[in-house]
């Protein structure tokens, strides 16, 4: 319980995310790797390598005899829906000093409103070489913004459904009077170099709330970020705490999941089938076995689901719908939106039974269109079995959501059961 709490808490933006990452994964024994560098893997061994200092993939070598499937791996993704600072972000208003923002992401838009936020992201420090430039990790921690609501006097209609423009309203207020670049003031500062110094930065809001549990009997985790970092969590929780018998475990951390995936560092990289094929290749499989060892692997897609809402159940299938407490949930789509094949899905269920798990079915009402993740886009290079799963959660995309306590220790659990087969 208190992993996940300070995992939610420190990992404030995908590069918050990796940093804490990085942080579990050394004090567990993990080795630390490049990507433009030789490997030397061995039997039984634990590593991790950073890309783009916002997705991780940490990997664990079996003991024992390698056979299918060669890889197991769990993806899930590192970034949350927000809004993202533009290039001189700094506006002025009579007194009022405002950030100019991004959508980023889905979020939604109300549930940003009157909240304490803070900024946190990568910032690009000026180096003596031109193609190596010092990228930091940073976040300002304090709750240093608030994006304010529309008096109700000013707006009568507020409780009827306001429309929310993104430009004009969601602009954060940041104080009154600062100077004209206060945000690389403050970055100067809080990493000790002169503001002339920084570059350029990838700045992100979020939510400065504390996660509580909350529930008559404690069976609630209210939270910023469950999406989607319940999944990682789980994940790693269980990569750190299982050696594999045989093949290879993997973790694949990636950004950009909610913008799209198509990005250097996300999951419609082919930076993935790459380190799979460096691993492979480490132990002695050529480009052919590699190839098998691919088509011969299993990949679990891990992203937060739907649970069913209890004020409107008619936004869900009229009888397959995901419960709170209920266990992790396999994902399906008719449209190919999720990874669904009986043959793929029924791995899973059997593993949750295995670790005597609960496992529940999400389906979308015919008349809606769901939502999608990384296993479609991974899918593309990855010819290797996909199952989208995820733990049921409730206000997905809201600035704080909620999940029931029971269904991220039976996540855990299935993937522990996944990990050390």
């Amino acid at each position: 319980m208190k992993k996940l709490i300070d995992f939610l808490q420190k990992g404030t933006c995908a590069a918050t995310v990796v940093r804490e990452m990085e942080q579990r994964f050394q004090e567990a024994g993990f080795e630390k790797l490049s990507l433009s560098e030789s490997w030397n893997l061995t039997e039984g061994g634990a590593y991790y390598v950073v890309i783009h200092e916002t997705s991780c993939l940490a990997f664990r070598v079996g003991e024992g005899r390698r056979q299918a499937p060669f890889f197991r791996l769990v993806s899930a993704h590192t970034d949350q829906p927000g809004f993202r600072l533009k290039p001189e972000p700094e506006l002025e208003k009579g007194h009022s000093s405002k950030l100019n923002v991004s959508v980023y992401g889905g979020p939604i838009y109300s549930t940003w409103l009157d909240r304490p936020l803070s900024l946190a992201g990568k910032v690009a420090v000026r180096s003596q070489h031109l193609f190596e430039t010092d990228v930091r990790v940073v976040d300002l921690t304090r709750p240093l913004l608030v994006i304010p609501n529309l008096a109700i006097h000013m707006n009568r209609e507020v409780n009827r459904g306001v429309e929310l423009n993104p430009q004009v309203d969601m602009q954060p207020l940041a104080g009154l009077d600062l100077s004209e670049h206060f945000v690389r003031e403050a970055l100067g500062e809080t990493l000790g170099v002169e503001t002339e110094a920084i570059l350029d930065y990838d700045l992100f809001t979020y939510n400065t709330d504390t996660p509580m549990t909350t529930g008559w009997n404690g069976e609630f985790l209210s939270s910023p970020r469950l999406d989607d970092l319940v999944m990682v969590s789980a994940a790693m929780e269980a990569l750190i705490e299982n050696t594999p018998q045989t093949g290879v475990t993997v973790l694949a951390a990636l950004d950009h999941e909610e913008i799209g995936s198509r990005t250097p560092q996300g999951g419609g990289s082919a930076m993935v089938s790459l380190l799979l094929e460096k691993i492979a290749a480490c132990l002695g499989l050529d480009r052919r076995a590699f190839m098998d060892a691919l088509t011969g692997s299993f990949m679990l897609s891990a992203d937060v689901a739907h649970a069913v809402h209890p004020n409107h159940s008619e936004a869900h299938d009229v009888k397959v719908y995901p419960i709170l407490g209920g266990g992790p949930v396999i994902k399906l789509d008719a449209g190919q939106r999720y990874m669904t094949n009986a043959a793929d899905y029924s791995v899973y269920r059997q593993i949750c039974e295995r670790e005597k798990v609960p496992v529940q079915t999400f389906i979308s009402r015919a008349d809606k269109v769901s939502g999608s993740t990384l296993g479609p886009v991974m899918c593309a290079y990855l010819p290797c079995r996909i199952v989208d799963i995820g733990t049921p959660i409730l206000s997905m995309h809201s600035a704080r959501e909620m999940m029931a306590w029971a269904d991220y220790e039976y996540t855990r659990r299935s993937f522990c059961g996944f990990y050390k087969l």
